[in-house]
C-alpha cells in the first residue's frame, strides 16, 4: 500500500509538470490529453455521445477547455465546430494542439457571448454550467446562436441529494449547484421538449477519478441510456445528460 501511495504521488508530479510545460493552469478542473486517465476517458466518452447529434452541422461547444472534445467533434463529421472558453491558457492549448480545417477557438464567457459567433445547428457543453455564477443568462445568450429547432447538449454533475450537494459545494470552482430537477427546469423554460440520460461507466467496472495512471479504459467503454426526466434523480449516473430542443 504504501509502495502504491508513493507511485501515485509520484505520477501526480509528473501529470502536473507535463500540464505546465504545455501552459496549462495547475489548479483548476481542466482535463487535457496530456494527462489521458480514467477521468480524461469518461470526459471524452461525453463527446462521443455528443457526436451522435453533429453529422454535417455546425457546432458550438460552450466550454471548450483544452479543445479534445471539440477536435473529436470535427473528426466525427461536424462540417464546423467553434469552441469557446473563458480561459485563456486552454483556447491557447487548444488552438496549438488541434489545428484541423473548420475548428477555431476563441476566448469568451458564457454568459457573454460575443454577437457576430452566428448560427449554429446545435450547441454542446460538458460539466461547465455548473461554473457559472448566473446559467439562465447563459441559457439566453446561447439560444440567440442557436438555429430553431437545434438540439442544445448539456452534461451537468447529478446532484441529488444532500450528500451529491455538499460535495460539490466543496469544489471551489462550482459556482450553480443545482439539483437535476432544477436544472431540467430550467431548460423547460427556454425549451419545448427536454430528453434524459445515464452516463454509465463500463460494466463490471467503476472508474477511479481520482488515478492519475494512463487509463485502461476507451470513451467505447462507457453508455448512454435515455429514462424519464423524473428518473435521473433516482438512479447511478456519472453526469445529468440532457437534451433540449424546440421539437
Amino acid at each position: 500500500m504504501a509502495l502504491r501511495a508513493i507511485q501515485r504521488a509520484v505520477q501526480k508530479g509528473r501529470n502536473a509538470a507535463r500540464r505546465v510545460r504545455c501552459g496549462l493552469a495547475l489548479h483548476s478542473e481542466n482535463v487535457s490529453a496530456e494527462v489521458p486517465n480514467d477521468l480524461f476517458q469518461a470526459h471524452l466518452s461525453i463527446y462521443w455521445f455528443f457526436a451522435r447529434f453533429v453529422q454535417g452541422r455546425r457546432v458550438l461547444d460552450i466550454g471548450s477547455g483544452t479543445g479534445y472534445g471539440a477536435a473529436h467533434l470535427r473528426q466525427a463529421g461536424a462540417s464546423e465546430v467553434v469552441g469557446v472558453d473563458r480561459d485563456r491558457r486552454s483556447v491557447a492549448y487548444a488552438s496549438s494542439h488541434y489545428k484541423l480545417p473548420g475548428l477555431r477557438f476563441l476566448v469568451a464567457d458564457a454568459q457573454e457571448l460575443p454577437s457576430d459567433l452566428g448560427r449554429f445547428d446545435v450547441v454542446v457543453s460538458s460539466n461547465v454550467f455548473e461554473h457559472l455564477e448566473d446559467p439562465a443568462r447563459a441559457i439566453t445568450q446561447m439560444r440567440r446562436h442557436l438555429k430553431p429547432g437545434g438540439p442544445f447538449v448539456l452534461v451537468v454533475p447529478p446532484i441529488v441529494d444532500e450528500a451529491s450537494l455538499e460535495a460539490n459545494r466543496r469544489i471551489e470552482f462550482h459556482k450553480s449547484n443545482l439539483f437535476v430537477w432544477q436544472w431540467a427546469d430550467l431548460l423547460k423554460e427556454s425549451f419545448g421538449r427536454v430528453r434524459a440520460f445515464r452516463h454509465l461507466p463500463p460494466a463490471g467496472s467503476l472508474p477511479d477519478f481520482s488515478d492519475p495512471f494512463p487509463s485502461a479504459l476507451s470513451p467505447a467503454d462507457f453508455e448512454f441510456c435515455e429514462l424519464q426526466v423524473a428518473e435521473l434523480g433516482a438512479v447511478l449516473t456519472l453526469g445529468a445528460v440532457f437534451v433540449a430542443s424546440d421539437e
